[in-house]
């Protein structure tokens, strides 16, 4: 009986690899180019799709990446990089295991416009 439960994706576990990112990359369509605003709270992503999303480059303003405990400082760092420029409200609780290094990006790339 725990077998089948045991082979089963746990709610909470993160996209890790390169493969599960696919579908997000799928998502370069011209209706990327008007996504100004994206909650992605406590949905699982990992590293890995946030920055397949990245990819994608969409003028976001507002982002909330709450409670994906496993986004690292390499996810936040490649949202800093492509959408640094736009962001106005980003959203970064319950992520504890970023450092300096991200915050750093964050106020480098989107410093002089982030209101929250």
């Amino acid at each position: 009986a725990n077998s089948q439960s045991d082979e089963q994706m746990a709610p909470n576990e993160a996209v890790e690899s390169k493969a599960d990112a696919e579908p997000i990359r799928g998502l370069r369509s011209p209706l990327m180019t008007s996504l100004t605003r994206l909650c992605l709270r406590d949905v699982s992503i990992s590293d890995v799709a946030v920055e397949a999303l990245s990819e994608c480059r969409p003028p976001i303003r507002n982002l909330d990446l709450s409670f994906n405990c496993a986004l690292t400082d390499a996810g936040i760092i490649a949202v800093a990089r492509s959408v640094g420029g736009t962001l106005e409200v980003l959203e970064l609780s319950g992520l504890t295991s970023l450092t300096a290094q991200a915050v750093m990006a964050i106020s480098e790339r989107a410093g002089a416009q982030l209101r929250e």
